[in-house]
Formats: structure tokens, sequence, C-alpha cells
């Protein structure tokens, strides 16, 4: 499935939501029927592709290993890091 829609329409925000990431001002997101802290369980089972990093330039990559944990309750921080020493990734920012 892929969402399509103008600039605005609110498609980072639904993906923000179904992660975790940003909170409904109101109403209920359901993730393959779990709702509220059990959509946790189910947020595994889904990968996402952005077209940009949308993170602030300054951000370490221990920023990022946080946001991520927060996204996937199965996220290897060692395996992380590991990966990024290894590809040469700088340690204080995400820019290469």
């Amino acid at each position: 499935m892929g969402l399509i829609g103008e600039n605005g329409a609110g498609k980072s925000t639904i993906i923000r939501l179904l992660l975790g990431l940003s909170q409904p001002d109101e109403g209920n997101i359901s993730l393959f029927g779990f709702e509220g802290k059990e959509r946790r369980l189910a947020k595994d089972d889904i990968g996402f592709v952005l077209d940009s990093l949308g993170l602030n330039e300054a951000y370490k990559l221990k920023h990022i290993d946080s946001i991520m944990k927060c996204a996937y309750s199965n996220w290897n921080s060692e395996e992380f890091f590991s990966l990024t020493q290894k590809l040469g990734v700088p340690c204080n920012s995400i820019v290469a």
C-alpha cells in the first residue's frame, strides 16, 4: 500500500500517528486491530520509506537511536551502532 497526496494532505501525519510518534488530537488509531498501547505489537510488522529523513541535521546518532526505539519494540541499538560504524556514518551527525 502507498500513500499518495498533495503536500499538506496528511500523509506524514498518518505515518507518525501509526508509529506512535505523534498522538491524535481526538479519535483512535488502530493498526491491524490493535489500539492504544497494544498497537505497539503490530508496529513491528510494518515498514516505511520516506523520501527525505525529515530529521534535524544536528541530530546525533543517539537521537536517531532513541527515535527508532520508540517506533520499533525490537530495535537493536547495538546492531544500529555497529552498522553505522562499519558504514562510516559520522557519530556526531546524520549527515554523511
